[in-house]
């Protein structure tokens, strides 16, 4: 396959120069099973076990870096299908000799498997960004009174999109506390299409 390194330090200067959110570089995702949901879009079909079949060979590698598996994404960008995982190190900030080097050990390890792929995808490792999704339950724990960007399924006090605090996480009732403004909401899980921490440039 040609998954050529250097793609990372290009992708890394042009998204840290132009957006200063995320670094690029390389990888693959098990901890959503299929149908995987990818920044609140559901991954089907062979799209779907391509990325699952390949997540099972990448975790390994990616906890052995002492690094953790953020969200993942396999999607079609400017005419080439794009295979990207966003890592962050399990303590402390992760770095472009960290992408580049798990970029480095995925690709040879995908090398040796059948993706049944070929040669049409592009392998890429990157971090989160300051944006980071929040994905699982260790998740909404780690980040439980930080504020955070909510958007849903269905309308709640009116509206489907919320800048607000994470307040708790009710594992049990599978229910997110969010404080929004004076007022405290528990919003279900499975009316969540996308949560995210929240940036602003003030």
């Amino acid at each position: 396959m040609n998954r050529f390194t250097y793609r990372a330090y290009i992708a890394f200067i042009m998204r840290y120069l132009f957006t200063n959110r995320r670094f690029y570089a390389i990888i693959k995702a098990n901890e959503w099973v299929s149908p995987l949901i990818i920044y609140g879009e559901k991954v089907t079909g062979m799209a779907s076990n391509f990325l699952s079949r390949m997540a099972e060979a990448a975790l390994p590698i990616i906890e052995s870096c002492d690094c953790e598996l953020v969200d993942a994404e396999f999607k079609k960008e400017g005419g080439q299908s794009i295979l990207r995982f966003y890592c962050e190190r399990k303590e402390g900030s992760i770095t472009l000799d960290d992408c580049v080097e798990i970029s480095t050990l995925l690709s040879d390890k995908f090398d040796e498997i059948d993706s049944g792929q070929g040669s049409s995808y592009v392998l890429e490792v990157s971090s989160p960004g300051v944006e980071r999704p929040l994905k699982k339950p260790a998740d909404y724990i780690k980040f439980t009174g930080r504020e955070i960007d909510v958007s849903l399924y269905e309308a709640v006090m009116g509206k489907k999109k919320f800048s607000c605090i994470l307040a708790g996480y009710d594992e049990q009732a599978q229910e997110l506390a969010l404080g929004i403004g004076d007022v405290q909401a528990k919003i279900k899980l499975s009316n969540v299409a996308k949560i995210n921490l929240h940036f602003s440039f003030e």
